[in-house]
């Protein structure tokens, strides 16, 4: 998106409108100058499109591992909490175990005293 600035066309009007002639050289040159620098730093739609491609590219390959990185952590816990409830469930199994022995006991201890308090009444 260059255009090319005529400097000697410049300072023949500057020239024209009574700037000395050294002056109106040294403000063309200055204005090329300051015309050059920003079409240097000027950047053009094609280079805009081809960025936002590169960078659109760039994000979504920045999503696809962070979404391959959730499932790989949701899979791991997963397959914690599958642990943790097979663990919970054993516990559980002990504790019902636990338990059922210990009614038979009370049971027989109730038996025990029931025969025992039979036998010095009757």
């Amino acid at each position: 998106m260059s255009a090319t600035f005529d400097t000697l066309c410049y300072a023949r009007r500057l020239e024209a409108g009574g700037v000395p002639p050294a002056q109106a050289q040294a403000h063309a040159g200055a204005l090329a100058e300051a015309l050059d620098a920003r079409d240097r730093n000027l950047v053009t739609t094609p280079v805009l499109r081809t960025e936002l491609t590169a960078l659109r590219a760039e994000l979504r390959a920045e999503m696809a591992d962070l979404r391959a990185e959730l499932r790989a952590e949701m899979a791991d816990l997963r397959n914690e909490f599958h642990v943790a409830v097979a663990d919970a469930r054993g516990e559980f199994k002990a504790i019902h175990a636990e338990l059922r022995m210990m009614r038979w006991m009370l049971g027989l201890i109730a038996a025990g005293v029931a025969t025992l308090l039979a036998r010095t009444l009757f």
